[in-house]
């Protein structure tokens, strides 16, 4: 059975109708017949397509619209109400960033991006400076895919000294010194492609405006700490100077750092351990 299509071919007419019944064999054909729905072009039982004028099948598809709109904000405000902290003072953001919030958030329609915004919210609601109106149209155009690699580059990431936000280190160096003056500076690196993470990631998130574009590297350092969940590695240069290299994450990613779990693997644990013990004398 093929989907019905009741048309009037030779008439211009703004009232002629186009009615689709949802029923094609075809898949793809099945899914682009099921669109109408949403665009005022088939027919329930309290609208009939073939009697809708125009401006009729324009209001019913505005109706359509603004209805999965309001399904979105109930279902990630009680996602936020689930996640919302109990032991925390709260405090409610101003209306302007209120109403920011949530002419973006009812227009996001995937389950696992529903849960990111929820989870935003209900972190605002304890730290109301957190996360910046302005950046609301640039999360809503990010994409599962997105998130996914974020979350990834989060678990393969650490803190240097006493620095708020973490960094994906990569690379380390250690110049000066004797052997320096005899073979070069020394570079040791950990492969980000054994945890998964490799360039199609790496490019997806810079142009997601998730990671910068360049590499950057530290200042040469003769000791320092780095922090990967809540061990301390507490290190001191064999000889020389040590620099990190590493990639560094967006001001909008910082902002979403508080919303993810830590899912830091203990192989990467392992390898940025042994990346360190390299170049470097660690200290008890």
């Amino acid at each position: 059975m093929t989907a019905a299509v009741a048309t009037k071919p030779s008439s211009t007419n703004a009232n002629d109708t186009t009615e689709i019944k949802v029923n094609a064999n075809n898949c793809a054909r099945k899914k682009a017949l099921s669109l109408g729905l949403n665009l005022g072009l088939v027919s329930t039982k309290e609208y009939q397509v073939s009697q809708a004028s125009l401006v009729e099948r324009r209001q019913q598809r505005l109706y359509q619209q603004h209805r999965k709109y309001q399904s979105n904000v109930e279902t990630i405000y009680h996602i936020a109400i689930k996640n919302a902290a109990t032991d925390e003072l709260g405090e409610v953001p101003d209306g302007d960033w209120l109403h920011d919030y949530w002419q973006h958030a009812e227009r996001v329609h995937q389950p696992q991006m529903q849960l990111l915004w929820a989870k935003l919210l209900a972190y605002q609601l304890s730290h109301s400076q957190h996360f910046q109106a302005r950046n609301f149209s640039k999360l809503k155009q990010l994409t599962e895919t997105d998130i996914i690699d974020l979350q990834l580059a989060f678990g393969l990431s650490c803190r240097l000294n006493n620095e708020r936000y973490p960094k994906l280190i990569f690379n380390c160096i250690n110049s000066g010194g004797l052997n320096h003056y005899f073979k070069g500076p020394s570079r040791y690196a950990i492969n980000l492609t054994s945890h998964s993470f490799n360039n199609r990631q790496l490019l997806n998130l810079i142009d997601a405006q998730l990671l910068e574009l360049n590499e950057f590297e530290t200042q040469k350092l003769h000791e320092g700490r780095l922090t990967i969940l809540d061990e301390h590695l507490n290190w001191r240069a064999k000889q020389g100077v040590i620099q990190f290299k590493y990639y560094r994450f967006t001001p909008l990613a910082e902002q979403l750092l508080p919303l993810f779990d830590n899912r830091v693997t203990k192989r990467y644990q392992q390898d940025i351990k042994a990346l360190i013990a390299s170049c470097t004398q660690l200290l008890a």
